[in-house]
């Protein structure tokens, strides 16, 4: 069973959030577009688990 603790401790959040500027980094070296590079659907991924991890830990926290 998954367990959404572990996948969303603070560490994996800073991890996406590392994950997500390499990758818009990696894009700009690769000299595609500026608005490719932010507006690339894994973008969106990343941001939607960054933002879902923060407010779950908030969730858990507030029950406590």
């Amino acid at each position: 069973m998954l367990d959404l603790d572990k996948v969303f401790c603070l560490p994996m959040i800073l991890a996406y959030y590392v994950c997500l500027i390499l990758w818009i980094l990696l894009l700009l070296a690769l000299e595609s577009s500026l608005l490719w590079a932010l507006l690339n659907p894994l973008n969106f991924c990343l941001i939607f688990n960054i933002v879902f991890g923060i407010t779950y830990q908030i969730k858990t926290k507030k029950k406590e």
